[in-house]
């Protein structure tokens, strides 16, 4: 999403041309909007936050204007990083390790699950035979812009990662609710006690 700092500065340029004829405030609305787009991509290039983001998706305008789909509950995670990742989660502290356990000892972060991890190896391959081979972090999102049938096999292939993620993250989640459910039983029942 384009920053508030871009929106404010092409908004209060836009407003200065309101008296403007509709042909030159058409013309001046691109322009601007232009110039919007290059601002916004310096920012983006030069920004130390959302690297693995950029590294899949470091042509903005590419992607702003692609012609299909919208991304998903999954592919937002992938794109983003952000999800049911141990990485992700330790540094909230809701994981005590960054990798799966009995894996390779790499993090376990949308690049390792979605480019290198051997359990989803089968269904990486898969992918890379419908695509044409070459997938890796550079080039995912240009196979994806390519056709829709691109977008809509790269979103499964996330939705199932993303499934089986949520279901282990589940699963974890409750072997370790005895331990952390009980003391706040324990204190809902105290507060009860003494409010009557």
């Amino acid at each position: 999403m384009m920053s508030i700092e871009v929106i404010a500065v092409e908004r209060k340029q836009l407003y200065a041309a309101r008296g403007a004829n509709p042909a030159e405030r058409e013309e001046l609305r691109r322009n601007v909007r232009q110039r919007s787009m290059e601002l916004w991509q310096q920012k983006w290039s030069a920004s130390v936050k959302g690297r693995w983001t950029h590294r899949l998706i470091p042509k903005l305008d590419s992607w702003i204007n692609r012609q299909h789909d919208e991304v998903n509950f999954y592919l937002t995670q992938m794109l983003s990083n952000h999800g049911c990742f141990r990485a992700y989660l330790h540094g909230f502290r809701h994981e005590n390790i960054t990798d799966y356990p009995a894996g390779c000892g790499a993090p376990e972060d949308a690049e390792h699950l979605f480019f290198h991890c051997a359990r989803f190896g089968q269904a990486r391959g898969e992918l890379n035979v419908r695509l044409g081979g070459g997938i890796e972090p550079e080039t995912i999102v240009r196979f994806i812009l390519e056709k829709e049938e691109n977008w809509s096999a790269v979103s499964s292939f996330a939705k199932v990662i993303m499934t089986k993620l949520r279901e282990e993250e589940q699963s974890r989640k409750k072997a370790r609710e005895p331990e952390t459910i009980a003391p706040r039983v324990m204190q809902r029942r105290l507060t009860d006690f003494w409010k009557h």
